[in-house]
């Protein structure tokens, strides 16, 4: 009785190892055919996304006619903090749009930033203490509405 009860469950573990593999062979083409409606989805859900955020490469037109647009500079690189007053906050956005520089020694990074103080638009670039750095950046400012 033990023998048989031995070949039997021998009999069950080889079935269980051997017989599936043979039996769910699924191949490459499987998977894409699988996959297919999911794909699909994807790909559409992802021209949709280029179509809202990537084009054009353009900003939305309005009917009013355009602002003036102003651009600042700290001028040349230089090893001292430079602060420029730009527009009023008032009728004008202003941005970063530009930075340059080199390091001295390790890599502090450079400082450059736009803000808003006193009702002013300011420019801010340079590091007080990098050892040896040298910043200078620019900003544009666009007139609104």
């Amino acid at each position: 009785m033990k023998s048989l009860f031995k070949r039997i469950l021998f009999g069950l573990t080889a079935l269980v190892f051997i017989l599936p593999p043979a039996m769910a062979k699924v191949t490459l083409e499987d998977v894409y055919k699988a996959d297919e409606a999911q794909r699909a989805q994807d790909l559409a859900e992802f021209e949709q996304y280029k179509r809202d955020y990537s084009y054009p490469l353009e900003p939305n037109e309005s009917s009013t006619p355009p602002g003036k647009v102003v651009e600042f500079s700290t001028g040349g690189e230089t090893t001292s903090v430079i602060t420029k007053t730009l527009k009023p906050t008032n009728g004008w956005v202003c941005s970063l749009s530009k930075v340059s520089g080199y390091y001295g020694r390790g890599l502090k990074g450079t400082d450059a930033h736009v803000y808003q103080s006193g009702g002013y638009w300011r420019l801010k670039s340079g590091r007080a203490s990098c050892g040896g750095c040298a910043v200078s950046a620019k900003a544009v400012c666009w007139e609104v509405d």
